[in-house]
């Protein structure tokens, strides 16, 4: 594989990156562990486990994009020994770059690449799903505000004195008169 390394640029150390990634796999561990309790409050109707989870989901969201920052400065950094911008060096790049003179490094990468993929991955799946659970929750509150408000259908559909079935306009009805 032909190695895409700049000679004229000094070597960056990959392994500053690397340690950058490996503290991202346990942010996105910590994640998935607070998408999953969302999910459970969600489910049980828990306001102050949602509130929790809410809570510690944005201060996840802001350890991410912490971590995140300091990544984008370090490829700030190697993208130019590698011929490529910033916005267009990706991890898979990389790897392919440098596992014709660092095997082991290469290898490294390509697991982290493999875990943070796959929990990304499972955080976006849990969060869509979180996403659909609190659609239909709403859903079927607006329903149950039309049908107490009146808005929804009529159901005094009811059964005459032969069991025949009998409409009877909706609204509401008068059941006994004080006089």
């Amino acid at each position: 594989m032909q190695n895409n390394l700049n000679p004229m640029s000094p070597r960056p150390d990959l392994r500053d990156l690397l340690a950058n990634l490996h503290p991202l796999i346990g942010l996105y561990r910590k994640m998935l562990e607070v998408v999953r309790a969302e999910r459970a409050a969600l489910a049980e109707a828990d306001l102050k486990a949602i509130q929790d989870t809410t809570a510690a989901k944005q201060a996840m969201i802001d350890e991410l994009a912490q971590a995140e920052i300091a990544r984008a400065r370090l490829v700030a950094q190697i993208s130019p020994a590698y011929n490529k911008k910033q916005q267009t060096l990706t991890l898979q790049q990389l790897i392919v770059a440098i596992q014709g003179f660092d095997q082991k490094l290469a290898e490294s990468f390509r697991v982290t690449h493999s875990a943070l993929s796959l929990l990304i991955k499972r955080v976006q799946e849990q969060n869509t799903y979180n996403q659909t659970l609190v659609a239909r929750s709403l859903d079927h509150v607006q329903q149950v505000n039309m049908n107490l408000l009146g808005g929804g259908p009529s159901r005094s559909d009811t059964y005459g004195a032969k069991g025949a079935r009998v409409s009877t306009p909706g609204g509401a009805r008068l059941l006994s008169r004080e006089v």
